[in-house]
């Protein structure tokens, strides 16, 4: 492999050994051009000589890029070095859901995992993918925040190995401990699949042990096949009748009867354990409140305000589209071909003959006596089975029917199977209701074959594709089942060491930066280029997680004007022979002249490419205008077609990136522009390029390319247009403007430039010059995407909901990747009561951006606004449940922004609402520590001050509330408890 014979693997530079398996080894490495450590899985070098696995990599590992959610794990690069793929991804030095195992876990916590796996899954089977080894070791756990946040790692690595000559054998690849019995027979699956593991892995979390066990992996996956589901609470007398019942629908036989989705099982879980933990406290003598137990707390004073969004972030360029809508969907089903998809035999009386002498042959004789009195009452005229049992019987051996080989119609998932795991007798008493403690910390481990990995390094790619896969075509199955699975077995024990899980990035500054254009007029000469969208991701107005570099160098005002686009004849840009270059570079110079016109550009682009399907030049044209014009996925597909044809041209993968940051697609991007620099270092428009796509993540590196890109080319397009969003993010507008309004000089036709001259204004705080730079852009294009977002969040500032959701709609309308169109169209449904709106457009805005922390805060808005609700005022479950979604996106919207005001108080509300008072505290008064203006943030710190009996505190907060608005009724209340608290 290897690490036995280099240590680089393309730009990345092996450092240590993560993990090691027969097929894999993880590595830790740095990635020198972006000065970061990276985990890096490098495949063994036997599937170098696969020309099955090699033809397929490159194709499944893009498809599992694409797939973007805030608890799956992404990936950043993929590749093959001497012919060995290797995949990147970030390192985060955590554990895996198998260590938290160990310890005491809580139904509470319990139940969270599950519904941010739950929500994983239902976001990538809406997508067409189905991850096919949902095990506890695949699931990471990020706590470097305040809450538990699980993901879920190497989607796509069993269906790539599967493919494979190496492991090709017609039957699924998995752990037999967590596969369904569809997947231990090599049927089709959907995501169903999924769910059942899902409930597997449930299963043990609550219990300790896995529901089938057995000396053989054989075994085991027969028992998910025939045998029913051992009672849970033989394991755990403490679970509930729900949550049993829960149980036996996931882990039903049949995928039909089983939920609908992953998210629906989740939140009928969910909805158990609430019901659980009210009627058990209720028992125990409590009053089935939130909390269930604690300090009797004083209710909060009538009509106080409570979750909060009014401290807006920045604004940020539209995003990629999302296939579904912010509901979970049902999982798609795949043809009724299979034997799971009806209520037919699991197998065939063939299979079952052969599986009993196979059962004889390893000394199972009364196993193998149960498999042929079950094959007789089926077909007793089959082969010599008569003859066999009459044997049986003369040796003593007697028929208890415990072990089935065939299905009973229906199903019923309940009773006790005979080889399943003794019952553990030395349990502890849960620490709360329901929660299985484990006596021995490395009891209830999994057998692995191949060497012991690290299991808090263990890799593997992200997921998947943006457009929905069609079903799976059936697996070209093996004669019998019985084979399938024999092979499956052997298969399962050679792959068990290569899925490694990499393990998620924790707090990293997500915020990203004007997406721009670059030298729209694009030439081999030094002719200006042109910008993209103004809007960003960026922090909320607190400043501190900004998107450019924290410098002190001072900024040179640039010129007046830049120069003109080349008028006359254009360079014909190097590469293959092109005969529609010339004809294609004269369109795009024209589109950017003073009185050019995009739009008309983009047709005659289009009417020459029709003409011309091969001319790479009019490709690349064609990318950028759409990337300028927002329209379409941004230029994205133009780009790649140009890089086809043409794979040497440096300024096709700039453009590329750019449009993948526009579209979130980080990975892509990277490596777009990574390839851009080998091949043109000295670009000036590669160099702007690379300073926009590295705002993201590197926004000093981002500002020190701008300024070289400006050393080589004082009028470079996108080394003004970098520079520019460099000072806006920091907060330097009156420095940073003279570089926006250098290009505006020169394209004053571009609609782009005045949106982006609306963004700074309004981050500004100028909404009125804000106002007017939209109204422009769209007398240019009225139909402008980021100018209509910019509008809605104008609406939305001056409390015009209506027209905020006018506005934002016609932002999506336009333009599918318009993230900020669904994120303020999100925050003005909460505004007008319509939750379940906001709700939808919020989860649509993360889907689109897995690290916009102001939808994350939207969504904790969004939940203690629901909790608070007349609806939900009687339903105590309901409320607890939302509460603690609201703890969980509040969370996340913190790790990844850490200056986030309102996110740490709508934290330290929901956690207050929860009577969890010590751990609401911290959170608010962080809170009041970033912003001082908030009467609600002081009464509400000052409530808990209160309830903690902490008589000064409180006093001394509640007084800032009222210095804030002496007529605040709220505050009033609360400074009137605490005066009546004694001490």
């Amino acid at each position: 492999m290897a690490e036995e014979t280099s240590n680089k693997i393309g730009q990345y530079e092996l450092r240590s050994v993560l993990g090691k398996g027969g097929m894999a080894a993880v590595w830790r490495a740095y990635q020198p051009t972006l000065d970061r450590e990276v985990a890096i899985k490098v495949m063994a070098a036997q599937f170098s000589s696969d020309e099955t696995f090699t033809k397929r990599f490159n194709q499944e590992a893009r498809s599992i890029a694409r797939l973007r959610h805030p608890n799956i794990l992404a990936i950043y690069e993929y590749g093959q070095d001497k012919g060995q793929p290797y995949i990147v991804t970030e390192l985060l030095d955590g554990g895996t859901l198998r260590e938290y195992m160990r310890k005491p876990m809580d139904l509470r916590r319990t139940a969270r995992i599950i519904h941010q796996i739950a929500d994983a899954l239902d976001y990538a089977h809406a997508q067409g993918m189905v991850h096919r080894d949902i095990k506890p070791t695949n699931i990471l756990m990020d706590t470097q925040g305040r809450g538990d946040r699980a993901v879920l790692g190497d989607f796509g690595i069993v269906k790539l190995l599967e493919s494979t000559n190496i492991t090709q054998t017609g039957v699924g690849i998995g752990t037999p401990e967590y596969m369904s019995p569809e997947q231990a027979a090599g049927e089709p699956l959907d995501g169903r699949s999924d769910e059942y593991s899902l409930g597997i892995v449930l299963y043990e979390m609550l219990t300790g042990v896995t529901p089938f066990k057995a000396d053989t992996p054989l075994a085991v996956m027969m028992g998910h096949v025939n045998k029913p589901l051992p009672d849970p609470r033989t394991f755990n007398p403490n679970l509930s009748q729900g949550i049993v019942d829960v149980l036996n629908r996931a882990l039903a036989k049949y995928p039909q009867e089983r939920f609908d989705s992953a998210g629906q099982f989740s939140e009928a879980f969910g909805e158990a354990v609430n019901a659980s933990l009210n009627i058990q406290g209720r028992s125990a003598g409590g009053t089935g409140s939130l909390t269930g137990t604690g300090t009797q707390a004083q209710p909060y004073p009538n009509g106080l305000t409570g979750p909060s969004t009014s401290s807006l972030p920045n604004n940020t360029p539209p995003g990629p589209p999302l296939t579904q809508g912010g509901t979970r969907p049902a999982i798609p089903t795949p043809p009724s071909t299979g034997r799971f998809s009806g209520n037919q035999p699991v197998i065939s009386s063939a299979q079952a003959y052969d599986f009993a002498v196979l059962q004889e042959e390893q000394g199972n004789s009364q196993a193998a006596f149960e498999t042929f009195s079950d094959l007789f009452k089926r077909e007793p005229s089959y082969k010599d089975v008569g003859a066999r049992i009459k044997q049986y019987q003369e040796r003593g051996l007697q028929y208890t029917g415990q072990q089935t080989l065939f299905r009973p119609n229906p199903v019923t998932n309940t009773g006790d199977a005979l080889t399943r795991a003794a019952p553990i007798t030395n349990y502890k008493n849960p620490t709360q209701q329901g929660a299985f403690v484990p006596q021995d910390p490395t009891a209830h481990q999994p057998v692995t074959s191949g060497p012991p990995t690290r299991p808090d390094t263990q890799p593997g790619p992200g997921p998947a594709f943006n457009q929905p896969a069609p079903p799976p075509a059936p697996a070209k199955k093996p004669p019998t089942m019985l084979i399938g699975l024999i092979v499956g077995f052997v298969v399962v024990a050679v792959v068990a060491a290569v899925i490694l899980l990499f393990v998620l990035p924790g707090n990293n500054n997500p915020t990203t930066t004007p997406t721009t254009q670059s030298n729209i007029a694009a030439t081999a000469t030094n002719a200006p280029a042109t910008t993209g969208t103004a809007q960003t991701t960026a922090a909320p107005t607190t400043g501190a997680a900004t998107t450019a570099a924290n410098t002190t160098s001072a900024a040179t005002t640039p010129a007046a004007t830049t120069a003109a686009p080349t008028t006359a004849a254009p360079t014909t840009p190097a590469g293959p022979a092109d005969p529609a270059a010339t004809q294609a570079m004269e369109i795009s110079n024209a589109i950017y002249k003073p009185d050019g016109d995009l739009a008309a550009g983009i047709k005659a682009l289009q009417d020459l490419s029709d003409k011309n399907p091969n001319s790479w030049v009019t490709q690349r044209e064609l990318g950028k205008a759409y990337y300028w014009y927002q329209r379409n996925d941004g230029g994205v597909s133009y780009l790649k077609k140009a890089i086809l044809l043409n794979p040497q041209d440096a300024l096709s993968y700039a453009y590329l990136a750019l449009a993948d940051t526009v579209t979130f697609d980080d990975t892509s991007a990277t490596a777009a522009i990574t390839k851009a620099y080998d091949l043109n270092p000295n670009s000036a428009e590669v160099l702007g390029a690379q300073a926009v796509t590295l705002l993201r993540t590197d926004p000093k590196q981002a500002k020190d390319k701008a300024e070289a890109a400006l050393k080589i080319d004082p009028n470079s397009f996108l080394g003004n247009y970098s520079k520019w969003a460099s000072y806006v993010q920091t907060g330097e507008f009156g420095t940073a403007l003279p570089f926006l309004d250098k290009l505006i000089s020169t394209y004053p036709k571009l609609a782009s430039l005045y949106s982006d001259k609306g963004y700074h204004y309004l981050r500004q705080g100028d909404t009125a010059q804000a106002g007017s730079a939209y109204d422009q852009a769209l007398s240019i294009d009225p139909a402008f995407p980021t100018a209509h977002a910019g509008k809605c969040e104008l609406a939305y500032l001056e409390n015009d909901n209506t027209t905020a959701v006018t506005e934002c709609k016609k932002a999506i309308a336009v333009f599918d990747y318009a993230v900020y169109g669904h994120v303020y169209l999100g925050y003005a449904y909460n505004n007008l009561g319509q939750s379940a709106d906001a709700e939808a457009e919020l989860k649509k805005a993360i889907n689109l951006d897995i690290k916009n922390s102001t939808a994350y805060n939207g969504l904790a808005f969004t939940y203690i606004d629901r909790a608070l609700s007349p609806d939900n005022k009687n339903n105590q479950s309901a409320q607890q449940l939302l509460l603690n979604q609201a703890v969980d996106n509040a969370d996340q919207a913190i790790k990844l922004d850490s200056s986030y005001a309102d996110a740490y108080y709508n934290k330290g509300y929901a956690l207050s609402l929860l009577k969890k008072y010590t751990d609401a505290t911290p959170l608010l008064e962080k809170a009041v520590s970033l912003r001082s203006d908030s009467v609600n943030y002081y009464t509400v710190l000052a409530y808990n001050y209160l309830q903690l009996q902490q008589k000064a505190q409180g006093l001394e907060a509640i007084n800032k509330a009222l210095e804030i608005d002496p007529n605040n009724v709220q505050a009033k209340q609360v400074q009137q408890a605490l005066n009546n608290l004694k001490g």
